[in-house]
């Protein structure tokens, strides 16, 4: 079998550093419903973070209201689904 040649390597090395840089500057909102661009706007307003990132908005039907933020592994949650889960831990803590 033939070795991979160098340039090939260097081509691939160079693709796979270019997504990763591509996946830092992304971040990703779930929200129940389609975003318009006024509320993306305005979410960039609110989390400095969200601010020179790409945005890419996912409709999760799952969430009953409010939306979640992904960039990279980091999740900021702002649904009522996790307030309701935080509110059924406190219920079954103090019971």
């Amino acid at each position: 079998m033939d070795a991979i040649p160098i340039d090939i390597k260097k081509q691939v090395r160079e693709f796979i550093q270019q997504k990763i840089k591509e996946e830092k500057n992304k971040a990703v909102i779930y929200a129940p419903y389609k975003l318009s661009q006024e509320e993306i706007e305005e979410l960039k307003r609110k989390f400095p973070v969200l601010k020179n990132r790409k945005i890419e908005v996912k409709i999760d039907r799952e969430i009953l209201a409010g939306f979640l933020i992904r960039i990279g592994s980091y999740v900021l949650d702002f649904t009522v689904n996790d307030r309701l889960k935080s509110f059924k831990n406190l219920i079954y803590e103090n019971s």
